[in-house]
């Protein structure tokens, strides 16, 4: 029973959003035209490694790929980071937290109905880079590929959690500051190129960059090539380990620690929030 109540809440709360917004159908055709201009903006990358045949076409997948995973990041920043602010602006917040739910089902009502946008977002990125672009879709490791997206998904809500605790302590100044780091995380994270294409010192700022490795993992695991951020085979105290299971390793230990320590500081600041009295202001 319990249970179910969980559940309830959660779609309770998606359709709630999904209801809300709707409202506002002109902020979806500007999104879905943003999405459009950065696709072609960078269509001329995806065009140029993508003719022939060989590992131009795999490139040309490792594009696509880097844009549908940064849709996943940069869709959570949107729905749950900045969501919370939405809310917030608009004198809900306090009162959706009056109600008697666990305060770690609203984030999951944002996630559930983000993951609703990423669908439809998703299919027109690939639906437009496969139609008309030309691209050939490969998908050679689908059981990898999905696990490594849950993955990815882990560490996307972790980070978003973070945020969302920083745009509730900082107000305006947290607002600007994800906004920074989404578009310094789309320039340095490898979402429009490969990471072997880039420059030594590029390269060393896109692996300080957490959200670069469960890119990497998730794209490279998906066209079964190997990983371009870690070496192919890693000798260590006379063990051999293989670049992927690290990579492997390493994004499994970043998704964990990000969920972890985004939720307790999320809570944190919320509960700072409620004791201090600017949950409901802005």
């Amino acid at each position: 029973m319990k249970a179910k109540g969980v559940i309830r809440d959660i779609v309770t709360i998606a359709k709630f959003n999904l209801k809300i917004e709707m409202r506002y159908p002109l902020s979806y055709v500007g999104a879905i035209l943003n999405l459009l201009f950065w696709i072609l903006s960078f269509a001329v990358l995806a065009m140029m490694f993508s003719t022939g045949s060989g590992y131009e076409i795999i490139v040309g997948n490792m594009i696509l790929w880097g844009i549908v995973a940064y849709l996943v990041f940069q869709i959570m920043l949107s729905e749950v980071a900045f969501g919370f602010v939405r809310l917030q602006r608009r004198g809900t917040l306090e009162q959706i937290f009056l109600a008697p739910i666990k305060e770690w089902t609203l984030p999951l009502g944002l996630v559930a109905y983000s993951l609703v946008i990423y669908f439809v977002f998703s299919l027109l990125t690939i639906a437009f880079m496969v139609v008309f672009l030309g691209i050939p879709l490969i998908i050679r490791n689908a059981l990898s590929g999905a696990f490594n997206f849950i993955l990815f998904l882990m560490m996307s809500y972790g980070f978003a959690l973070l945020f969302a605790g920083l745009m509730l302590r900082l107000k305006r100044a947290g607002w600007s500051l994800v906004n920074f780091i989404q578009f310094f995380v789309m320039i340095f994270g490898g979402v429009f190129y490969p990471f072997r294409s880039l420059p030594e010192i590029v390269l060393f700022i896109s692996r300080a960059i957490p959200f670069s490795y469960g890119l990497d993992l998730l794209r490279t695991s998906i066209v079964d090539v190997d990983p371009e951020l870690v070496p192919s085979v890693i000798n260590f105290l006379g063990f051999t380990i293989s670049g992927f299971l690290l990579e492997e390793l390493l994004v499994i230990f970043i998704s964990v620690l990000s969920l972890v320590i985004g939720y307790m500081y999320f809570i944190a600041t919320l509960n700072d929030a409620k004791r201090r009295g600017y949950l409901a202001t802005y």
